[in-house]
């Protein structure tokens, strides 16, 4: 498991990380965008139809 990025991490990513692209899985925070998105979704009803266990 990744350790979750904090905003530091973010501050020397952006001067020390020579412009290299990060994906979410690397720094820790796809899960909680994923958790999010599938809560609105749901809220929204958008997910009724689906056989979601």
């Amino acid at each position: 498991m990744v350790d979750r990025w904090e905003n530091h991490d973010f501050i020397w990513h952006f001067f020390a990380g020579a412009g290299r692209e990060v994906a979410l899985p690397e720094i820790g925070h796809l899960r909680e965008i994923v958790d999010q998105y599938a809560t609105r979704m749901e809220r929204r009803g958008l997910f009724a139809a689906w056989p979601i266990r």
